[in-house]
């Protein structure tokens, strides 16, 4: 199985979460959840999953997931510009996060004196 032919999967196996929850996981699978269905795109728990290995799959998870504070910061936490793809919300607080990020990111250098 490789997740690159997410793509010849029957809708069944796209919209089974523990397939898609597979192919979150997976390095260059993230990608192919774009060819997840429906309920899987509204899946929380493969959301994280995603945007924890490739945070710019966000943008392809329904609305509710792109408004989901734990989703979202998952996101950003390891790509700010991952923010693009979060609801309209979020777009406001851009600034206000990015100098949060860079305070926690330099406090999380200085005090593993990396």
């Amino acid at each position: 199985y490789s997740t690159t032919d997410v793509h010849y999967l029957t809708d069944k196996m796209k919209n089974n979460a523990e397939v898609m929850m597979v192919v979150a996981k997976h390095k260059g699978g993230s990608y192919m959840i774009k060819e997840a269905g429906k309920d899987v795109l509204s899946n929380k728990t493969i959301a994280l999953a995603s945007v924890k290995n490739i945070p710019h799959t966000l943008k392809y998870f329904n609305y509710a997931l792109r408004d989901d504070p734990d989703v979202v910061l998952a996101a950003i936490g390891k790509d700010r510009n991952a923010l693009a793809y979060a609801s309209p919300r979020y777009q406001n607080f851009k600034i206000r996060y990015l100098a949060m990020w860079i305070i926690e990111t330099v406090g999380i250098l200085y005090l593993t004196g990396e």
